[in-house]
């Protein structure tokens, strides 16, 4: 995964998930659906898809998200 591309997206995900989650419907405890989230980002970064995503997600050096049962949210800084 190219280094540079996967802090764009981690910086983009985690804006949308902890302040505008740009039409993406939150539940009460931050979690957005992921797949719903893979097609905003694709709007944005059009090389990236689902697998990107859980790759960034498993192999990034700190753990920023978290992904369960099909529903993604940003561990710290909801707004």
């Amino acid at each position: 995964m190219e280094d540079a591309l996967r802090i764009r997206v981690s910086r983009y995900v985690s804006y949308v998930l902890r302040h505008n989650p740009e039409g993406l419907e939150m539940d009460g405890e931050g979690f957005v659906d992921l797949d719903g989230l893979v097609v905003k980002v694709r709007r944005r970064f059009p090389s990236v898809d689902r697998s990107f995503l859980l790759k960034m997600v498993d192999e990034g050096e700190r753990t920023r998200f978290e992904i369960v049962g099909g529903k993604i949210r940003a561990l710290y800084g909801h707004t």
